[in-house]
């Protein structure tokens, strides 16, 4: 069975039958944004529970669900702004940890923890150097600093091929560290390596649900951030592991004051123009889906 293909105007019927409120402009809006990507990921929110099949709540307007597309699609942009600068960070300290005790050796078995060359973690780290060779490779045809550096010296240094290398590799890199190297790196943030391998595991989740435009503001990954004393002091209990919420604490941890500011200053804007276009769900219902309902006090506490 194969679903039948319906025009703007008949995808629009369909809201309109199931309750939803809509102006002359709401056609073209539909035009412009994908039915599925706009109506499905975002109406949940407004249909009422537990009727069959479904209805929008009383008064619900389509602008409010593009006003909470809107609000995700600028929450996707903060997040992934900012995990980009930890991602420059990270990248910045690894490569000047691991260069500075093992030189060019990145691609030697040597320089990383093998569990004891144990045959799986073996595998695993020469599918990571494939990794590393392919992004040089691929770097190679249009860096001209790599270019540089392969023309006239013997070897490409890790402080120069890193930022050619995604956030899923320097996580892998990470974690393939041995335990000494991976200290030194999170003490430089200030906290434990458990700390950070976690935290980069959320972020690169978090990281590529940005990337590729996916919804972004009631989402959760498998991988879940320790408990530390921002949970405690928040009162956290079931929320900031995995979700949105989780990804601003590790800003909170990772992130320079200045940058953490920023990022509160940028979520207080993208809240504010939401409510101010919401009329059938108030603060508190918003504030329960996405988890963040305290994400302002992080400004009050002393890392």
């Amino acid at each position: 069975m194969r679903k039948e293909f319906k025009t703007y105007e008949e995808q629009l019927d369909i809201l309109i039958k199931k309750g939803l409120k809509t102006d002359e402009k709401s056609l073209n809006i539909l035009k412009r944004n994908n039915y599925y990507f706009l109506i499905n990921r975002y109406k949940n929110i407004f249909i009422e529970p537990n009727i069959k099949p479904n209805i929008f709540k009383s008064g619900t307007h389509f602008n409010e669900i593009v006003a909470l597309y809107d609000f995700d699609r600028e929450l996707r942009m903060i997040v992934l702004k900012y995990i980009i600068t930890i991602e420059n960070t990270l990248k910045s300290i690894l490569s000047y940890e691991f260069s500075k005790k093992y030189g060019y050796a990145y691609r030697d078995l040597s320089s990383y923890d093998t569990n004891n060359n144990d045959p799986k973690r073996i595998s695993e780290l020469r599918g990571f150097f494939k990794s590393i060779n392919y992004s040089i490779k691929k770097s190679l045809s249009y860096e001209k600093h790599m270019q540089y550096y392969n023309k006239n010296y013997d070897e490409i240094p890790l402080w120069v091929i890193i930022n050619s290398l995604t956030f899923g590799l320097m996580v892998k890199f990470y974690k393939y560290l041995k335990e000494e190297e991976q200290k030194r790196i999170a003490n430089e943030f200030g906290i434990t390596r458990e700390e950070l391998y976690n935290f980069l595991l959320v972020l690169l989740y978090f990281r590529n649900l940005s990337a590729h435009n996916q919804r972004l503001f009631d989402e959760k990954s498998e991988s879940r951030i320790l408990r530390n004393k921002y949970h405690y002091i928040l009162g956290l209990k079931d929320r900031g592991y995995n979700d949105v919420m989780a990804v601003i604490i590790t800003f909170k941890c990772l992130l320079e004051q200045k940058d953490f500011n920023m990022v509160v200053k940028e979520l207080d804007n993208n809240y504010k123009t939401l409510f101010n276009r919401l009329v059938t769900i108030n603060e508190e219902i918003v504030f329960e889906k996405t988890g963040m309902r305290n994400y302002r006090e992080l400004l009050k506490i002393k890392n």
